[in-house]
């Protein structure tokens, strides 16, 4: 297991990440990982798919820092907005074509597809060992006809745009990948919307829909927690309970002092912190949420 040095005041970092949600442990990895010997592709070109041998090396934004640091103000990772996370990975698709969120979507998708294919892609009844990745596909409904004519009119034109592929779907094709969805009929919709009431179990009805086919979804906690460790096998820290309060810049040193302040287990017995949590959290971490076979091959 990677040995990490307690976090003592005035000790100075290469960078310090503020926050260990998704993107904090995405970010620590990227500063982490070496130089690359492909840069981040312009919005207008192509993301890099790089090579399997490639996910351990450089990646595209990879600085190669050796003193970097991320503070966490909660006693684990992963516990605070990202702990919501949905586990999608979205192709882009929709964004706006050339644009910056577009480009950074390719890239990033590029980067995990690189990962899977590496430390294997995970399948239903084979998890163990793989890294959580599910190419399955996604489908986008039109409820009215107004959604149907921008499916074709607009995000259609806007998804060939940004090289993603995808069809439209007849509301049958629909139906047939999601049975829960009713063709619409014009003629008797308004009819049958006005005299009946809503249920959670009623059919919903869909004029069409548009297929995104290489989508996909993974663990949303296992995701970020692998990339955290891959991050600490190469030689970040990490310091929960630790609160960002305040800094200032030094000009005459070109460095920011940081102030920090370091959360206590609480004593009180409706505490949902156990006092093992606050004396190790870093062990903790790489103790917990990753199976082990899958552990391995990331210190491989």
């Amino acid at each position: 297991m990677p040995h990490s040095s307690p976090v003592h005041p005035n000790e100075i970092y290469s960078a310090v990440v503020i926050g260990g949600g998704v993107v904090g442990c995405a970010t620590l990895r990227a500063l982490t990982m070496p130089t690359p010997s492909m840069p981040m592709s312009a919005p207008n070109e192509p993301a890099p798919v790089h090579s399997a041998t490639e996910s351990l090396g450089p990646v595209p934004g990879g600085l190669g820092i050796q003193k970097v640091l991320l503070l966490e103000k909660n006693a684990q990772v992963l516990t605070g907005a990202s702990a919501g996370n949905s586990g999608i990975f979205h192709t882009g698709f929709d964004a706006p074509v050339g644009s910056l969120e577009h480009a950074c979507m390719r890239s990033g998708y590029s980067q995990i597809l690189a990962l899977a294919e590496t430390f294997g892609q995970s399948h239903a009844g084979d998890e163990r060992g793989k890294f959580p990745f599910k190419t399955g596909g996604a489908m986008v409904v039109a409820k009215t006809a107004e959604e149907w004519e921008a499916l074709q009119t607009k995000i259609l034109p806007k998804a060939q745009e940004n090289g993603v592929p995808v069809r439209l779907l007849t509301p049958s094709e629909v139906q047939q990948m999601d049975p829960f969805l009713l063709p619409s009929n014009p003629t008797t919709d308004s009819t049958s919307t006005s005299t009946s009431t809503s249920t959670s179990t009623s059919p919903v009805k869909c004029y069409g829909g548009l297929y995104i086919e290489s989508e996909a979804t993974t663990d949303p906690y296992v995701m970020p927690l692998f990339l955290l460790h891959q991050a600490l096998h190469r030689g970040a820290e990490l310091q929960c309970g630790a609160c960002l309060i305040g800094g200032r810049f030094h000009p005459d040193k070109q460095l920011w002092e940081l102030k920090v302040q370091l959360k206590l287990p609480s004593t009180s017995n409706s505490s949902s912190s156990s006092k093992s949590e606050w004396e190790n959290p870093r062990e903790l971490v790489l103790n917990r949420g990753i199976p082990p076979e899958l552990f391995a091959k990331i210190r491989s």
